[in-house]
C-alpha cells in the first residue's frame, strides 16, 4: 500500500505524501540515534512530534474535513461506506448548523454530503431526534438568508423520509417554516411539498391544526392554482401537495374543517381525485390525450374512445 496511489473519501495517498513520510520518518531515526549515542536510556518520545511533522499536513490543506471524511470527496463518491457512518452524521449536522449561523461557500458542500449520507445510509438518520437537532432545521426553514434556507429545506426533504424523524417533526412546530420556505425558495417547491407529504402522513393532530391555524390549506391551493414557474418538476410537486392536503383531511379533529376549504375551491375540484402515480398538469394531459373531460391528470383519459356515433342510420340494404 506504501508504494500505491489511493485517493477516497478517507484516505489521500500520494508521492507528495510518501515523500513526507520518508523525510519525517529518516529526521526521526537521525535523531533518536544521536540521542541514543549520548544516552543509551534515551527512548523515542512521540509526543515531541511537532505540527510541522505532519505528513497528512499538505494533504488537509484546502480541503473540508468533517469527522475524519474529505468531504468534496465523499460528495463525489456518495456510495463510499465510511469506517464510522453515525458519527460522520452527527459531525456533519453540526457543521451544517455551524455554518448556517456563519454562511459560505462550505454550506452547500457540507449540505449536499449530509443529503447523500441520509440518501444512500438512511438508518444514520435514526439518532438525530434524539440529538436535538431537529427544531433547529424548523427556525433555518424560516431564515432571512437564502443560502440558509434553502440548506435547511434541502436537509428536512431528506429527514422527512425517516420516520423516527418525521415522528419528531411532526411533534414540533413546522408547518409555518415550510410555509416560509415555500414562499422564500419557490423553486424548491416540489423539495417542500415532500417534506410535507410524509409529514402529514405520520396522521399527526397538531400538523393538521398548524395547516389550518397557519392558513397553509389556503396558500397550498393558491399554489396548485398557478403555474410553478422554475419548478423542475411541477406535475410532481402538485402531486405531493395533493396527497399533503388528503392526509390532512383524514384528521378526526380538524379534518372536516379542512376538507369544507377545500370542497368550495374550483381548484380542488380538478385534484381531489387524483392519483398520484399518474399525476399529470392539464396542460400536460390535453396535449397527450386531448380536451379534459373534467378529472386533471388521467393517463388513460381519451386513449381508448370509442368510434364516434353517427348522427343517422346506415342506409338499409335491398335485395332483389
Amino acid at each position: 500500500m506504501f508504494d500505491s496511489t489511493n485517493e477516497n473519501p478517507e484516505l489521500i495517498w500520494n508521492e507528495a505524501t510518501r515523500v513526507k513520510v520518508r523525510q519525517i520518518i529518516e529526521r526521526g531515526v537521525d535523531d533518536l540515534y544521536r540521542a541514543q549515542c549520548s544516552n543509551p536510556d534515551h527512548k523515542w518520545d512521540t509526543g515531541s512530534l511537532s505540527d510541522d511533522s505532519c505528513a497528512y499536513a499538505d494533504s488537509v490543506t484546502g480541503e473540508l474535513v468533517v469527522g475524519g471524511v474529505f468531504v468534496r470527496l465523499y460528495v463525489a463518491n456518495p456510495a463510499w461506506a465510511v469506517r464510522h457512518p453515525r458519527q460522520f452524521a452527527t459531525e456533519l449536522i453540526e457543521k451544517v448548523l455551524e455554518l448556517m449561523h456563519k454562511p459560505s461557500a462550505d454550506l452547500t458542500l457540507v449540505t449536499t454530503a449530509f443529503i447523500e449520507l441520509l440518501r444512500n445510509f438512511p438508518n444514520t438518520a435514526d439518532q438525530l431526534p434524539a440529538q436535538g437537532y431537529l427544531p433547529q432545521f424548523s427556525k433555518a426553514m424560516s431564515a432571512r438568508d437564502p443560502q440558509t434556507s434553502r440548506s435547511a429545506i434541502l436537509i428536512l426533504q431528506q429527514l422527512a423520509e425517516n420516520h423516527y424523524c418525521a415522528d419528531a417533526l411532526s411533534r414540533i412546530n413546522c408547518i409555518e417554516g415550510i410555509m416560509t420556505s415555500m414562499k422564500n425558495q419557490p423553486t424548491l417547491m416540489h423539495e417542500s411539498a415532500h417534506a410535507l407529504k410524509c409529514l402529514m402522513r405520520r396522521n399527526n393532530g397538531s400538523l393538521a391544526a398548524q395547516m389550518l391555524s397557519t392558513g397553509m390549506v389556503d396558500y397550498l391551493l393558491e399554489v396548485l392554482r398557478g403555474d410553478l414557474p422554475g419548478v423542475a418538476n411541477s406535475p410532481a410537486a402538485r402531486a405531493e401537495i395533493v396527497d399533503a392536503l388528503k392526509s390532512a383531511c383524514l384528521d378526526l379533529q380538524v379534518g372536516e374543517k379542512i376538507s369544507e376549504i377545500l370542497n368550495r375551491s374550483p381548484v380542488w375540484a380538478q385534484y381531489r381525485d387524483q392519483r398520484h402515480d399518474l399525476f399529470l398538469p392539464a396542460a400536460r394531459t390535453q396535449a397527450i390525450t386531448g380536451t379534459s373531460t373534467g378529472v386533471a391528470g388521467y393517463l388513460t383519459e381519451g386513449m381508448f374512445s370509442p368510434p364516434p356515433l353517427h348522427s343517422q342510420p346506415p342506409p338499409i340494404e335491398r335485395t332483389g
